[in-house]
């Protein structure tokens, strides 16, 4: 995870898109764990609405779906936890409450846990989330948890940059 962490801040720090370093951060962190899956959210710049940002092993169907949500307290793991601006744990998307309007959504897909953690920027507040799905039923290990705060600082740190090189093109 050390050398992935160096890596992708070289990415950052050379101008690589934010597509490929934040698709490269989801490929080190499911490295990691086997059968685990990573998406990362971004969030518009209102604040309101959320659109993938990466998740290159994620069903295209299942990332289309959320793609324009309005975030909000009951909206899964990932527009709760940038509504709420916290760690969100589901670890039974199935009886989960705040997974209650979306899980026949994501039954197809077969996930069953969702852990996701708000992305900060340094003078921005929240601007997304960095998601891990399961397919079986599971509570996070303290690997896992730590790997979902480094995950979403890192990519908090490359949207961070990606945004500040947009405004300065324009």
């Amino acid at each position: 995870l050390s050398d992935g962490e160096n890596e992708l801040l070289q990415m950052v720090a050379t101008g690589q898109p934010l597509a490929a370093v934040l698709g490269r951060l989801t490929a080190l962190i499911e490295a990691q764990f086997d059968g685990m899956f990573c998406s990362v959210m971004l969030l518009d710049a209102d604040g309101v609405r959320m659109h993938p940002g990466a998740g290159p092993r994620m069903p295209s169907s299942y990332l289309a779906l959320l793609d324009n949500l309005a975030i909000g307290p009951a909206v899964g793991s990932c527009g709760t936890a940038m509504f709420e601006d916290r760690t969100v744990i589901v670890d039974d998307i199935a009886t989960d409450p705040l997974w209650a309007p979306y899980k026949d959504l994501v039954a197809p897909h077969g996930f069953k846990a969702c852990w996701s953690e708000p992305i900060h920027a340094a003078s921005q507040g929240v601007i997304g989330s960095f998601a891990m799905y399961y397919r079986e039923q599971r509570r996070p290990g303290p690997d896992e948890l730590t790997a979902l705060r480094v995950a979403s600082n890192l990519a908090g740190i490359a949207i961070d940059q990606a945004r500040r090189d947009e405004e300065r093109r324009r």
